[in-house]
């Protein structure tokens, strides 16, 4: 009950404060005109309609101000009452009263907010408020991402009938975040078949052309690599100049349908998955690696990392716990893990799918048992396909880690 009554004195303070900057823009407007008039401004009054429509504005201008005075008068008086139901501490009691300079230190770095369980308490409450808080912010951004998808594929059909566009990613199992690029994966809608190498190559040639001309496109690509090449392009401001990333169905990519599937029965399994990956998103993008262009993690690869993490820890790291901190302690031991202990030169990391019988320890401490081809920095098998590595373009790995590092140790110190 107390909890409710702060978030709603909160609530009423923020709009006291967006009342409080719309009336204070209202009346920066209004001196403006009052200062015209007094200055008999030529420019502005130099006519006597032009004085009358001074004076209508001033008027309205005068109205929104006594109309912003009353809102934050009621809004101000409700806070009060509320203010009036929370039960207020005593003052007297503190443990601080009365205390020198070491004493206060010794109690303030000795007592129980040094407890792992607030520690994680805080993580937890953050993480889940941060996740609500993308959950909203990419409600608009989902809408536009399936606009676009439309518009796609009209230009598509230009081209021909039997292919379509489908969504696959963040934006397919609802872990996007503001910077994701919208993937679209074109393929044979009659039989949904790979598509050869030479076709895959005329129809991005086609789309190229195509997509050039027109309009709420932007910024046309392609990006080549030895491992893939896709087309890539920003949408217009009116669709939200969002990255849109459009890849052919060839032998290289057949997995990235399946994969949504797969990372929503992890959802499904482990609803903590969600608030840890917008999480450590933020940390990517933050040291700029969250793209493989970058040498940083695609989102497939990130989740897997999570999911491999919670399939080999979880029942160890909270097993009696509260579940008010599991998803806390897991983040926090997610950094720690990754941050300080894992080798990735030594390890491989391998997912194992759902409901499969999951062994103590799966990532695995050999890297030459030919679960992928070729050796890389980061080895993320695919669960799908256990010849791909999922990380064989997250070259930054020893950045990434010192990134999880950071973020532990403010993680340890956000106590105080």
């Amino acid at each position: 009950m107390d909890l409710d009554l702060s978030d709603r004195t909160y609530d009423l303070e923020l709009q006291k404060n967006v009342l409080n900057s719309k009336m204070t823009e209202k009346i920066e407007v209004l001196k403006k005109y009052e200062r015209a008039i007094k200055e008999k401004d030529k420019k502005i009054v130099e006519k006597s309609n032009q004085v009358e429509e001074v004076n209508k504005k001033l008027k309205l201008y005068q109205n929104y101000e006594a109309s912003y005075l009353k809102e934050i008068e009621k809004l101000t008086i409700e806070k009060n009452k509320l203010l009036e139901k929370i039960p207020q501490k005593n003052v007297s009691s503190s443990p601080f009263k009365d205390l020198n300079r070491k004493e206060y230190f010794e109690i303030k770095f000795n007592n129980y907010k040094s407890e792992e369980k607030h520690i994680f308490g805080i993580l937890q409450k953050d993480l889940l408020d941060y996740q609500n808080y993308m959950n909203i912010a990419m409600k608009p951004r989902k809408l536009l991402a399936e606009k676009i998808l439309i518009e796609f594929n009209r230009v598509l059909n230009l081209i021909s009938m039997n292919y379509e566009g489908k969504i696959y990613g963040s934006y397919a199992h609802n872990m996007a975040v503001p910077w994701s690029s919208i993937n679209i994966m074109v393929v044979n809608k009659n039989d949904l078949l790979v598509i050869s190498n030479e076709e895959n190559i005329i129809i991005q040639k086609q789309l190229a052309d195509k997509l050039s001309t027109v309009g709420w496109i932007t910024k046309l690509q392609i990006i080549e690599s030895n491992i893939f090449s896709f087309l890539t392009f920003v949408t217009s401001s009116d669709l939200g100049e969002m990255v849109v990333d459009i890849s052919i169905k060839s032998e290289l990519n057949t997995s990235s349908l399946k994969a949504v599937q797969l990372i929503n029965e992890y959802i499904k399994e482990y609803d903590i998955l969600p608030p840890l990956v917008f999480a450590l998103k933020t940390i990517l993008k933050n040291a700029n690696l969250h793209t493989p262009i970058n040498g940083g993690f695609c989102s497939y690869g990130l989740v897997l990392l999570v999911v491999s993490f919670l399939q080999s820890k979880l029942e160890s790291e909270t097993k009696g716990s509260d579940k008010s901190v599991i998803l806390g302690k897991i983040f926090y031991k997610f950094l720690g893990h990754f941050g300080i202990y894992f080798d990735y030169q030594k390890y491989v990391i391998v997912t194992h799918l759902p409901r499969q019988n999951i062994s103590k320890e799966p990532l695995q401490t050999e890297k030459d048992l030919n679960l992928i081809q070729g050796q890389h920095e980061l080895m993320i098998v695919d669960p799908l396909n256990n010849q791909n590595n999922v990380a064989a373009l997250t070259h930054q790995f020893m950045n990434i880690k010192m990134g999880f590092l950071i973020a532990f140790m403010v993680a340890i110190f956000m106590q105080y």
